[in-house]
């Protein structure tokens, strides 16, 4: 359940959550029961738990809460269900706002194609609400051709004419989950540079602290960018002369598994 810890925080940043909806992501297996009974004795919240059979329907009932709620843009990004560090790459950019106060919900699809229930969910919703563009995150060794072959159908439901060469439906991938962090980063900062950057690691059984960044970087336009013990020199290129040459300010470490290495290199090719 929750630590004393996390109630305490919890009650310090929510101040009054009696009668107000707290949000559960995931089956009893991942937060379990005592988490939800500890949130409405201590608080008087109203728990709401969104979790299906696996993590493709808990995924699935995530973007049915927020279309529902009319918090869901026609964007979606497409991860893998083994892709976890390219969910945490697209993260901060779902998260993003767009000007109706709406985000891109994350879809976690199986290897080998998305799943039937998903594909009925996204064909059924209403003409304005359909998935009007979709970006595939991370190579075939998660994310397979089938599955962006089963988006694009997706997609070209949306009555937009030559939907596929207008890029309506992307794949960002590199060789790693690195470059391919590198893909997500050049493809939303180009345009519009980020406000500051959030460092973290990513390695496997560190993910939760990427996790946790992508909501902070969101609200301030951070990119995140994961790293190894080192920066590769892609991204020494990208800080020093691409998207994200010239950051002054707004530079956070997230997570105290960051090597110091990764910092002072961060420090030191941005002149901090």
């Amino acid at each position: 359940g929750l630590d004393n810890g996390s109630l305490a925080e919890i009650e310090r940043a929510c101040k009054d959550l009696s009668n107000k909806t707290v949000y559960i992501v995931g089956g009893e297996n991942s937060v379990p029961y005592a988490a939800k009974k500890q949130l409405e004795d201590k608080f008087g919240a109203v728990v709401v738990r969104l979790a299906g059979d696996d993590r493709y329907d808990t995924s699935l009932e995530v973007d049915h809460r927020l279309h529902k709620d009319g918090q869901a843009s026609t964007t979606r990004f497409v991860v893998g269900g083994n892709g976890a560090a390219d969910a945490m790459s697209a993260s901060a950019v779902a998260a993003r706002k767009n000007t109706a106060g709406q985000v891109a919900p994350i879809l976690v699809v199986r290897k080998d194609g998305i799943k039937l229930t998903t594909r009925t969910y996204l064909e059924g919703l209403p003409v304005a609400d359909k998935v009007a563009q979709a970006y595939v995150v991370g190579g075939t060794s998660t994310a397979s051709t089938q599955v962006f072959k089963d988006i694009e159908k997706v997609v070209n439901q949306t009555p937009v004419s030559s939907n596929v060469n207008n890029n309506v439906v992307k794949r960002l991938a590199g060789d790693d989950r690195y470059a391919t962090n590198l893909a997500v980063i050049n493809e939303f900062y180009k345009a519009t540079k980020a406000n500051g950057l959030a460092v973290v690691s990513g390695k496997t059984q560190y993910l939760v602290d990427a996790q946790t960044a992508g909501a902070f970087a969101a609200d301030r336009g951070l990119a995140v960018l994961l790293t190894a013990d080192k920066l590769n020199k892609a991204q020494e290129d990208t800080l020093a002369n691409g998207v994200l040459k010239g950051l002054k300010t707004n530079i956070y470490q997230v997570g105290g598994v960051v090597s110091n290495d990764v910092m002072k290199s961060v420090v030191d090719i941005l002149g901090l």
